[in-house]
C-alpha cells in the first residue's frame, strides 16, 4: 500500500505517521564504528556505518551527529514529503541533490525548496538502515553534506529455533530460543509471540534485538510467531518430555596392575568416556600402578550430567622360584618360591618350598599374590640327569640267550643276576625282569629294569589224522612255520604218507609269529581193513533164491557193519533175480570195523532161464512088446536106463518106471517119469487087452484090475 508520509525533523524528534515508526538506534560495535574524517577543514569524528555506506560517499560525507534516530519504513513504494525545519542555510551554495546510500541521486525539483526533501520517494527493501543525505555543491565541486533522516525497510522474517531442557533436568520444563535470521538490522523492532496449541497467546514480547528465548514451557507443540512493522512469521516447535537423569558409575575400585577393569555407567541413553568410548560400559587396563580417574558424561534426553571414578592401580609381586635347574632322576629335590604371603604351585601344593621327584623334565609353575591381593606367576623347568638306560633284546625263543648292556658312562654296576660289569648275557627259562643298580657319573644312583619275554613256537604244529586205515594215503601239513624239515626228508609246506604200520613223523620249523624254532610230532595209528568175503552161489535158475553172506575172517561179525546194495544192513541176504534168458547181477556190500576202516565186497551172480521137461504120457504095454519113450524141455537129456538122446525105445518085461533128466547144459534142469504097464496073457481080459495097440487099451474096471492080481492099472505121466 502507497501512502504519503510527512515528515519532519525537529530538534526534538520526529514526527512520523502510522505507517512510519520511529526506533532508537543503539550504537552497537558490531555495526558502527568510530572513526576521525576530514572533510573541508572540518576536524573533529564523525560515525559512519562501517561497510554499509559506499566508499565514495563516506569519504565525502561528515556526519553532523550519530546516528540517534531511525525510522521503520514499509517497503512498498510509498511516496513520502518531509518538511526540513532545522537544516542549515544553504543560500551560499548554488545546488545541493539528495543521495540514498545506494548513490542514488535525488534533484530537487521545483518547487523544491532547500529544506525540503523530493515529494515523490521509492523505498527499498534493504533490512539495513538506510541513509537519506544533502550534498551541497558549488557547481560540481562539492562543499558540504548533511545528514537528512535514517530508516530501515525490513526484510520478511525468517525464524530459527532451538529447544532445550530445563537447566535442572529434574522436571519437565523447557525453553525456545528464537532468532531472526533473515538479515533485517539487530535494532530493527521485532514482536515475538508464543502460541499454544488452542491458539492463545502465551507470552509476547516487543525487542529492537535479532532473537529472544521463550522459558519456562511444559511439554508439548507450540507455535512461535516474529513480527515487524511490515511482515509476519510463523513456526511449529514441539517441547519434548525431559527424561529423570540418574546418572551413574558401577565399577572395581582397585586392580592389579595388568588386568583389566569394565566400568559401567547407567542412567542415560548416550554416554561420552574421557577414554573416548561412547558404549555405556568401557574396559580400561592402566599398565602401572597408581591412581587413575575415568569420567562419563551420561545424556538422558536433553539432560546430561557428569561422573567420575577413580581407579586404584596396585603393582603385582615379584615373583621368583629358587632351586636346583638340573638333578638326579627319582631323588628329593627342593624348590622355593618368594615374593608374596600366598603361593600356589602347579603341582597342588600351597607352602613356599615344595619337594620333588621327577624322572623327566617338568615345568613348574608358582602363582604369588601379594598383600593386594594381586598375583605374579614364576616358572622354573627343572631336568633330571639322563638315567641310564639297558640295552637288549625284549624277546628270546624258548631257550634262547640275550645280551644286555648299560648305554652311557657309569662308575660302578650291580646286576641282579649278580654281574657287576656294564653287559650280562642272560637266558631266561620264561618272562624275566632282570635290574641293574648304576651310579653314574653325576653320583646319581639309579635302579633301571629290563623285562625279557621267552617266545614259545606255539604254531608250529602237524596237521593231520592221528589214525588212517591201511592202505591209504593222507595229507600232513605244516600249520603257522616257515623253513620246515619233515623226519622224512621232505621240506614241502605239506607232504602225502601211506603209512603200513603205526609211523610217528616229526616236523622242525620256525614259527611265523615269533620266528623261534618249534617242533611238532605227530604218531598217525594204521588200522587194518575187515578180511572179509561174500559166500554164496554164483549160478541160480530164474525163480530160485540165493543167499550171500558177508564172512569176516579176522574180526569177527560182532564188531563189523554191514551196508548192502539192497539196503539191507545185516551180514546175509536173500536174493531172488528173475530173468527171462541168461543175466548176471552185482551185488555189493561194504563192511566197516570198528577202526571206522572197510572193505567193499560184490558178488555177481548169473541166472540161467528155468527148464521144464516133458516126457511121453505113461503107456501100458503086452508082455513082449516095445515103445517109445520121448523127453522134450532141454539141451541136453540123461535117462535112467543111461541113454542121452531124447528118445529111448524100451522093451520092458514087466512094469517099470523110466526117468529122465532134461538140463540146459549149465546149470538148470528138470525130471521127467513115464511109468510103463506090462501085461501079462493070463485072462480073456488081457488078451482082449493085448490086441489093442501099445498105449492104446482103454482103461480096465475094477474088476480087471482085480483079475490082474494086483498089477497096478494104468498110470499118469510121472511128475516133473
Amino acid at each position: 500500500m502507497r501512502k504519503a508520509i510527512l515528515i519532519l525533523l525537529t530538534a526534538f524528534g520526529i514526527l512520523f505517521s502510522p505507517c512510519l515508526q520511529a526506533q532508537h538506534v543503539r550504537n552497537s560495535s558490531s555495526r558502527i564504528s568510530s572513526s576521525p574524517i576530514s572533510d573541508a577543514g572540518a576536524k573533529k569524528s564523525f560515525w559512519t556505518l562501517s561497510g554499509k555506506v559506499p566508499e565514495q560517499m563516506a569519504d565525502h560525507t561528515v556526519f553532523s551527529q550519530a546516528m540517534s534516530n531511525m525510522i521503520e519504513v514499509c517497503p512498498t513504494g510509498g511516496q513520502a514529503v518531509a518538511v526540513i525545519t532545522d537544516l542549515p542555510s544553504v543560500t551560499q551554495y548554488t545546488s545541493f541533490k539528495y543521495y540514498f546510500w545506494d548513490e542514488s541521486g535525488l534533484p530537487c525539483i521545483a518547487p523544491c525548496l532547500p529544506n525540503q526533501i523530493p515529494f515523490s520517494l521509492d523505498i527499498p527493501q534493504t533490512g539495513q538502515p538506510v541513509f537519506v543525505m544533502r550534498r551541497y555543491m558549488d557547481g560540481e565541486v562539492f562543499k558540504d553534506s548533511t545528514d537528512v533522516w535514517i530508516f530501515v525497510s525490513p526484510l520478511v522474517p525468517v525464524i530459527s529455533a532451538s529447544v532445550s531442557p530445563a537447566s535442572d533436568c529434574w522436571s519437565p520444563s523447557g525453553s525456545i530460543a528464537v532468532s531472526d535470521i533473515s538479515g533485517n538490522h539487530g535494532d530493527v523492532r521485532r514482536i515475538f509471540r508464543l502460541f499454544n496449541p488452542s491458539g492463545l497467546t502465551i507470552q509476547s514480547n516487543s525487542l529492537s534485538q535479532s532473537s529472544y528465548t521463550f522459558s519456562g514451557l511444559a511439554p508439548g507443540s507450540y507455535t512461535i510467531q516474529i513480527s515487524t512493522g511490515c511482515n509476519t512469521t510463523e513456526a511449529q516447535v514441539v517441547v519434548p518430555v525431559s527424561t529423570n537423569l540418574q546418572a551413574g558409575i558401577s565399577g572395581p575400585l582397585t586392580v592389579c596392575a595388568g588386568t583389566s577393569a569394565t566400568l559401567t555407567a547407567d542412567g542415560g541413553g548416550t554416554y561420552q568416556w574421557s577414554t573416548g568410548a561412547t558404549s555405556k560400559s568401557v574396559s580400561v587396563a592402566p599398565a602401572l600402578p597408581g591412581n587413575y580417574t575415568y569420567s562419563v558424561t551420561i545424556t538422558n534426553g536433553y539432560c546430561s550430567d557428569v561422573r567420575s571414578h577413580t581407579l586404584t592401580v596396585n603393582p603385582l609381586p615379584t615373583a621368583s622360584i629358587e632351586g636346583p635347574s638340573q638333578v638326579c632322576a627319582n631323588t628329593g629335590n627342593t624348590l622355593s618360591a618368594s615374593g608374596g604371603v600366598n603361593y600356589s604351585w602347579s603341582s597342588g601344593q600351597t607352602s613356599p618350598s615344595i619337594t620333588i621327584n621327577i624322572s623327566s623334565p617338568v615345568s613348574y609353575m608358582v602363582t604369588v599374590t601379594n598383600d593386594k591381593g594381586c598375583q605374579n606367576i614364576a616358572s622354573k623347568t627343572v631336568t633330571p640327569f639322563t638315567i641310564p638306560k639297558i640295552s637288549g633284546v625284549t624277546k628270546v625263543c624258548q631257550g634262547g640267550a640275550a645280551y644286555l648292556v648299560i648305554n652311557q658312562a657309569a662308575t660302578s654296576f650291580l646286576w641282579s643276576t649278580g654281574a657287576t660289569n656294564s653287559s650280562t648275557t642272560v637266558y631266561p627259562a620264561g618272562t624275566t625282569n632282570y635290574t641293574v643298580t648304576v651310579t653314574d657319573v653325576n653320583n646319581c644312583t639309579n635302579v633301571i629294569s629290563h623285562q625279557i619275554a621267552v617266545d614259545v613256537p606255539s604254531r608250529v604244529q602237524i596237521t593231520g589224522p592221528a589214525s588212517i586205515c591201511l592202505g591209504d594215503t593222507v595229507t600232513l601239513g605244516a600249520y603257522g612255520s616257515y623253513d620246515n624239515q619233515w623226519n622224512t626228508g621232505q621240506t614241502y609246506y605239506e607232504i602225502k604218507v601211506s603209512p603200513a604200520q603205526n609211523t610217528t613223523y616229526t616236523l622242525t620249523g620256525r614259527d611265523y609269529s615269533n620266528y623261534c624254532q618249534g617242533r611238532d610230532t605227530l604218531e598217525i595209528i594204521v588200522i587194518p581193513r575187515p578180511d572179509a568175503t561174500v559166500e554164496g552161489p554164483s549160478q541160480i535158475c530164474s525163480g530160485q533164491q540165493a543167499t550171500l553172506t558177508a564172512v569176516d575172517w579176522g574180526s569177527g561179525n560182532g564188531n563189523l557193519s554191514y551196508q548192502w546194495s539192497t539196503y539191507a544192513y545185516s551180514p546175509s541176504i536173500v536174493v531172488s533175480p528173475t530173468a527171462a534168458q541168461t543175466t548176471s547181477f552185482n551185488y555189493r556190500v561194504t563192511v566197516t570195523n570198528q577202526g571206522g576202516c572197510s572193505v567193499e565186497l560184490s558178488k555177481n551172480i548169473t541166472v540161467y532161464p528155468a527148464v521144464h521137461a516133458t516126457v511121453t504120457p505113461d503107456l501100458s504095454l503086452c508082455a513082449g512088446d516095445s515103445a517109445i519113450l520121448t523127453a522134450s524141455g532141454g539141451s541136453t537129456y540123461r535117462w535112467s536106463t543111461g541113454a542121452t538122446s531124447a528118445s529111448i525105445k524100451v522093451k520092458p518085461l514087466q512094469s517099470a518106471t523110466y526117468t529122465v533128466t532134461v538140463s540146459n547144459g549149465a546149470v538148470c534142469s528138470d525130471t521127467g517119469a513115464v511109468n510103463v504097464t506090462v501085461y501079462t496073457t493070463p485072462g480073456l481080459a488081457s488078451r482082449v487087452r493085448c490086441r489093442f495097440a501099445p498105449g492104446k487099451a482103454p482103461p480096465l474096471s475094477p474088476a480087471e484090475d482085480k483079475a490082474m492080481h494086483g498089477i497096478p492099472g494104468p498110470q499118469h505121466p510121472a511128475s516133473r
